[in-house]
Formats: C-alpha cells, structure tokens, sequence
C-alpha cells in the first residue's frame, strides 16, 4: 500500500455536485473501494474510447482484412469439399447409369471417375441422373473403343 502510494500523486479537480452523487452511486456496483480508483477506472476507459476514435480508421481496416482472409479461408476449404463430393456423388451416379446398361471392369470404373469429376467441371457442380445415362454412355463407348 504504501508504494502504490508512492508512485501516485494528488490531483484536485472540480465536479459537479450531480457527477459528486453519481460516483457515490457507482462505487458499489463497480466494486471499486475507494473514489480515486473509481475515478481512476473511469477516465482511463474514457481516455481508451477517446484513442479508439481517433484509430477507428486504421482499427476498421484491420479488422476488414482480417475477416476478409477468414472468409476467403474458410471459401477455399467449402469449395474444395463440395467439389470432391460432387466428384464422388458424379462418380456413383456414373456406375449406377452403366449397371442399367453393362457390366463393369477396372477400366470402366476409372474411366467413370475421371467422367465424374469431368462431368462436375462441365455441368458447374449441377449434375442429375439424366446426364448421368447421357455420360454413362459416351464412357461406356469410349471404354469399348
């Protein structure tokens, strides 16, 4: 106690009366044990709100590019696991068209992935059972060549 003393030192300001009760008002709930630390408290947060105004602009540009990069993250690793469910879902969709048709080997099954992941790019990630028989059977032609 006796350092914190020290390396403090008396200020006199003039209050209002109003302001006066305020303070007396709040010290219990903000659990401050004495007026000076109260005080104290408030005109640092209050001296902090000033300062963030006066860096808003620059805290505001962070803060953009920071959420922007987030975003652009998190894009990235959405696009990259919907574009490999549609490969897979293209890819089943391929067997299940040839096992209306034919039967199917090694050959044929690579063939109807490498399809499927085509089909994903060439349909934009929309692909349906319908084109699935339509692709179903240009691979099965290929595979026959």
């Amino acid at each position: 106690m006796e350092t914190e003393k020290k390396n403090k030192r008396g200020y006199y300001f003039w209050l209002d009366p109003e302001l006066d009760r305020q303070i007396d008002s709040h010290l219990y709930a903000s659990n401050m044990k004495s007026r000076s630390k109260f005080v104290n408290e408030a005109v640092k947060k209050y001296i902090c709100e000033l300062d963030s105004e006066t860096n808003k602009e620059y805290l505001s540009e962070e803060l953009l590019k920071a959420i922007r990069f987030a975003v652009r993250n998190s894009e990235n690793h959405i696009a990259s696991a919907i574009y490999k469910l549609a490969g897979e879902q293209a890819t089943l969709n391929l067997v299940i068209a040839d096992r209306v048709f034919d039967g199917l080997d090694d050959t044929a099954i690579r063939a109807y992935t490498d399809a499927g992941y085509e089909s994903v790019r060439r349909h934009h990630g929309v692909f349906t059972f319908n084109d699935a028989i339509e692709d179903a059977k240009t691979v099965a032609e290929g595979a026959d060549d």
